[in-house]
């Protein structure tokens, strides 16, 4: 079983590693480069504006989540497992867990992909998120309740 907690300044450069480790080579396939002060900037944003969830598992942490709870929806802003972690059920039980709360709240999840990352879109369709729009460099998939 994973557990959630909320992550405070000092995982900053663990959440900082998990993005470069997990999303640098589909960035560099998407966007031709990974521009680590411009992602920094943008990560350093992204914390300060979001609530980061540390992913642990048997006492190791795994990856992380961000979720937004929209009006009307539940929006998955970041979720990442490191590699080591991936293809061992983690991510499906993390996804099966904000299945439920949207059954229970009656939300659509959506989130965006990057379309070079077909290892998470294959998940993603594993839990019958299915495609709702794209741009140049995302697929944005949706699941409703």
């Amino acid at each position: 079983m994973y557990c959630l907690r909320l992550a405070s300044k000092n995982d900053c450069d663990y959440l900082y590693s998990l993005l470069t480790v997990t999303m640098k080579q589909y960035y560099i396939e998407t966007y031709g480069e990974w521009n680590d002060k411009v992602e920094h900037a943008y990560f350093d944003k992204s914390f300060k504006d979001n609530k980061y969830q540390i992913i642990s598992y048997k006492g190791h942490d795994v990856g992380c989540l961000v979720i937004k709870y929209n009006q009307d929806e539940i929006f998955i802003i970041e979720f990442q497992i490191l590699p080591k972690y991936q293809n061992k059920g983690i991510g499906s039980m993390v996804l099966k867990n904000i299945i439920k709360e949207s059954e229970k709240l009656k939300f659509p999840i959506k989130l965006e992909v990057l379309k070079s990352n077909v290892k998470a879109q294959k998940l993603y369709q594993r839990m019958y998120f299915i495609k709702s729009g794209e741009s140049k460099s995302h697929i944005t998939l949706i699941r409703n309740p």
